[in-house]
């Protein structure tokens, strides 16, 4: 589910002290109107491993993403199109993850559908399923 929520808001209060049904998402800051931001988000979670097999990305759920964040992964120059920021919860509060200098670069097309685009590297990926509780891999 994506949300809009401006910063000091309700919302963001309720998500940076981790209360129920918050403590596993992720905020982004962007500039983009939500429903850019959707297309966006929607065009990179079909994703590609370097062997070419396709893989769904959970960007909601915050904890392969904080697993990522601790092996200290790199994502590809243009695949957080529109978000200047990256931020998850921990439990000592939100911790900003990532930060993208070029927010206008984007690696995909601008195409209809759920098209894989994107290759990730194996490290990020390998940090994105470590977590085997929260994640599966299905063949597609």
């Amino acid at each position: 589910m994506l949300l809009e929520a401006a910063p000091g808001s309700h919302l963001h209060r309720a998500w940076s002290q981790g209360d129920a049904g918050l403590e596993h998402a992720v905020w982004l800051a962007t500039d983009l109107p939500s429903d850019r931001l959707f297309n966006s988000l929607q065009r990179r979670l079909r994703i590609l491993s370097p062997d070419g097999r396709e893989f769904w990305l959970r960007l909601a759920d915050a904890r392969p993403l904080h697993m990522a964040w601790q092996a200290q992964c790199q994502w590809p120059q243009g695949f957080w199109y529109g978000i200047t920021e990256v931020w998850l919860p921990t439990p000592n509060g939100p911790l900003p993850a990532w930060s993208n200098s070029a927010p206008e670069l984007d690696c995909t097309a601008a195409i209809q559908g759920l098209n894989a685009q994107i290759t990730l590297d194996w490290s990020l990926l390998e940090a994105l399923a470590h977590d085997k509780d929260s994640t599966q891999e299905i063949a597609v």
